[in-house]
């Protein structure tokens, strides 16, 4: 599945025009993590958005 299909998917990009999706894949790196692996900490600066492909994701508050 590419980058633009996985956001094509996504509600929050789902009315996007292909050519805006295109320029939004663009940007887009897979990341895939193993069972254990920590995404972020809470209180990390952000500078990216995540979309779950598939599996499991837990958010724990500490």
């Amino acid at each position: 599945m590419t980058e633009a299909v996985v956001l094509a998917d996504t509600p929050l990009f789902a009315n996007l025009d292909p050519d805006s999706l295109d320029v939004l894949a663009a940007s887009c790196s897979r990341r895939s993590l193993a069972r254990g692996d920590v995404l972020f900490h809470q209180d990390d600066e952000s500078g990216a958005l995540y979309i779950v492909v598939s599996g499991r994701i837990a958010i724990a508050n500490r």
